[in-house]
């Protein structure tokens, strides 16, 4: 089961969210109307990002803008935070 803790928070006119959450499997190709910044605390997957495959392990930042589609594989325990610029 995947854990997710979501956080709004406005300010200047400019929304984001930043939750938590423990990936515990993979996630099909998606894509968002936001930009997404991920922080990754513990745990490790595969993150692919328009067919290039990226490795995800602890300590690990990256940003997906909202013209890409991203998926996760090869999943175990991934544990992140996310924050969301809308």
């Amino acid at each position: 089961m995947n854990k997710v803790m979501i956080h709004q928070f406005t300010g200047n006119n400019i929304p984001f969210y930043i939750g938590y959450g423990v990936l515990e499997k993979g996630m099909d190709y998606h894509a968002h109307d936001h930009y997404e910044l991920m922080i990754v605390l513990s745990g490790s997957a595969t993150h692919i990002i328009e067919d290039q495959e990226y490795p995800l392990e602890k300590g690990d930042v990256y940003l997906v803008t909202n013209s890409f589609s991203h998926a996760f594989q090869q999943v175990k325990q991934l544990e992140h935070y996310n924050i969301f610029l809308i």
